[in-house]
C-alpha cells in the first residue's frame, strides 16, 4: 500500500508551527511508535481516515477495507489511541459541519460514517 497524504489539521509537520493542541496532532506521531513499519501502517491509516472523515469518496470506501485489516495486524494497545483519536475528529467535524448554515446533510454523513465503522 503506498503512502498518500492528505493535508489536515491532525497532521503537524512541525510542532513549533502549531500550538500543542492532542486534536492537532497525528495520532502515530502522539504515539511515539518505534516499529517502523507499524508507524508507516498508522500513518497510512492517519490519511485514509482524516481524509474519509471530510468526505472523500475514495478514502471512505479504503477505510472500510483497511481499518478491518488494521485491527486484525496490530495489538488493540497500539490502536486504540488512534481510534480514540478519529473519533473525536469525527464528532467534532460533524458538529461543524451542522453549525454551518447552508451545509447539506449528506456532509455529515461521511463523518458518521467512520465513527460507526470504528465503533463496531
Amino acid at each position: 500500500m503506498p503512502p498518500r497524504r492528505f493535508e489536515h489539521s491532525s497532521h503537524a509537520t512541525n510542532d513549533s508551527e502549531q500550538p500543542y493542541d492532542e486534536r492537532n496532532r497525528q495520532p502515530s506521531v502522539v504515539l511515539g511508535v518505534k516499529d517502523q513499519s507499524v508507524k508507516a501502517m498508522l500513518e497510512y491509516l492517519d490519511d485514509v481516515v482524516f481524509a474519509a472523515i471530510r468526505g472523500d469518496e475514495p478514502s471512505i470506501e479504503e477505510a472500510r477495507q483497511l481499518w478491518p485489516q488494521i485491527v486484525k495486524a496490530l495489538p488493540w494497545q497500539e490502536i486504540e489511541p488512534s481510534r480514540e483519536q478519529y473519533l473525536r475528529y469525527a464528532v467534532e467535524t460533524s458538529r461543524k459541519i451542522q453549525d454551518t448554515e447552508g451545509s447539506r446533510p449528506e456532509s455529515t454523513l461521511a463523518a458518521i460514517e467512520i465513527i460507526s465503522l470504528l465503533t463496531r
